[in-house]
């Protein structure tokens, strides 16, 4: 009888190999760009700050306020600078004088007092040993003390005047008019209302804002809204700081929404990651692709030209297939000694043989394919978990994203960032999935799946650990 040729298999092309391990690759490389995507550290733990974040103004009036000066309004920056005896705005020098605050009667005051002669604490009484000069040295000494006298309080009044014009640096409305004490308006939400007041012109009869500080602030506010007329350039920058406030209300109450929906999610966020991180953990220990491809799984006692790997468990399972297959050969030979002669004589290796090992390859395959959909399948699982615990976080200002390209995409936290985070995320984790599960049948896609599903594990735990942390 003729012998039927052995069936080999057809040895896959270098090229085609080559090009299916460069598409694992990409997808690779892919699975790691969607989960740097989402690097991000504690907010609190930042720093130092960057210089665009010290100089960038959280509140509209932060940086340079406003200064007013006899109603009309300067525009900035002020350069303000104390004097011995007064104050410098923007090269123009103002005395004390120049805003109302007099010190002649500490120039003219005698002195000492007239002692009493009536008192215990008079005149001392006449004594040889008495100085001659001793009237006129008390006499200079008590003038050089009042000289020191009127020197301190100069120095009080140009300090407390600084004090106040310099709140036109730190953000504040300052006005000043000759011969009344300066007013100086805080930042605050009040002085947002002033700023809407100075673009319109209408101040009319404006109560004074609160927080307002000075020794005669009813006098000067007074005085400012009878004879101010805005210009140009107030109201383009009273323009400028609105649009900023507003920005700075929408990006409050935005993170403000974002902290009591991330208040409420946080607990089933929590629940769900722990529960598919121990599946995931499970997954990867039973499934670890660190086993050589033994002879046992080639055609007709031939090894493969490419040693693939395969998982713990898809050896023991064919290992025991293998045992099974042995004991029904043995079983089926000694019922039929003509069959064994037959098998013998059909095939050098014996027909049942070649058939259990076509088997034991069928069910290979089979079972890369199992366990790499289950690792694709848990990798979108937690590349979900993780994109939304990234947009929550970072909206709420609990997190701040290491990731320049995550950074960028991310921006404010409004609503286009999320947007454009959101279709990255779902487009690179959307290609690299979709690669390797092409590629299912073969080994090396299934080492790939299962090193990006231990990555997103590692990274979904950690989500679990900073959850739990502000539970």
């Amino acid at each position: 009888m003729k012998t039927r040729p052995q069936m080999k298999p057809q040895q896959p092309s270098r090229p085609r190999t080559t090009q299916k391990r460069f598409l694992v690759a990409i997808a690779t490389i892919a699975c790691m760009a969607a989960m740097l995507s989402s690097t991000v550290v504690s907010a609190n733990s930042i720093s130092p700050a960057t210089e665009s974040e010290v100089n960038e103004p959280r509140l509209p009036l932060q940086g340079h306020g406003l200064l007013f000066i006899d109603g009309h309004y300067i525009a900035p920056p002020y350069a303000i600078e104390p004097l011995p005896a007064g104050i410098r705005i923007n090269e123009s020098d103002y005395d004390l004088e120049w805003f109302g605050i007099n010190l002649q009667g500490s120039a003219t005051k005698a002195p000492f007092a007239k002692p009493n002669p009536n008192s215990k604490r008079g005149l001392a009484k006449p004594s040889a040993k008495r100085r001659p000069n001793a009237a006129a040295a008390s006499f200079q000494q008590g003038g050089m003390r009042n000289a020191r006298s009127l020197e301190q309080r100069v120095q009080r009044e140009s300090a407390k005047l600084y004090d106040s014009l310099i709140g036109a640096q730190l953000g504040g409305v300052v006005i000043i008019h000759q011969g009344l004490s300066p007013l100086l308006l805080q930042p605050n939400e009040g002085n947002f209302h002033l700023i809407r007041l100075l673009k319109s012109g209408h101040l009319g009869e404006a109560e004074l804002p609160a927080g307002a500080s000075g020794a005669h602030p009813n006098e000067t506010w007074k005085q400012f809204t009878s004879s101010f007329q805005p210009s140009t350039a107030l109201r383009e920058r009273a323009t400028a700081m609105l649009d900023r406030l507003e920005t700075a209300e929408e990006k409050a109450n935005s993170q403000t929404k974002a902290m009591l929906l991330a208040t409420k999610l946080s607990f089933p966020l929590t629940i769900a990651a722990m529960i598919f991180v121990v599946l995931a953990f499970g997954h990867l220990l039973n499934n670890r692709p660190t086993v050589q491809l033994p002879p046992l799984f080639t055609f007709s006692g031939q090894e493969s030209a490419e040693p693939e790997t395969v998982s713990d468990s898809a050896v023991a399972s064919a290992r025991l297939i293998q045992f099974a297959g042995g004991l029904s050969r043995g079983f089926s030979t000694a019922q039929s000694p003509g069959n064994r002669s037959a098998s013998s004589t059909n095939s050098p290796s014996g027909g049942l043989f070649q058939h259990r090992q076509i088997t034991l390859q069928d069910w290979f395959d089979d079972e890369t394919r199992k366990v790499v959909g289950r690792s694709v399948l848990l990798i979108g699982i937690l590349s979900l978990l993780d994109l939304v615990s990234t947009i929550v976080t970072s909206q709420a200002g609990m997190m701040r994203e290491m990731n320049p390209l995550g950074n960028g995409l991310l921006g404010d936290g409004l609503g286009n960032s999320v947007a454009a985070v959101t279709l990255f995320k779902i487009t690179v984790t959307g290609v690299a999935v979709t690669i390797l599960f092409s590629l299912r049948r073969r080994a090396f896609a299934q080492s790939a799946a299962w090193w990006c599903c231990l990555i997103m594990t590692l990274l979904t735990a950690r989500w679990v650990i900073f959850q739990s942390m502000f539970m």
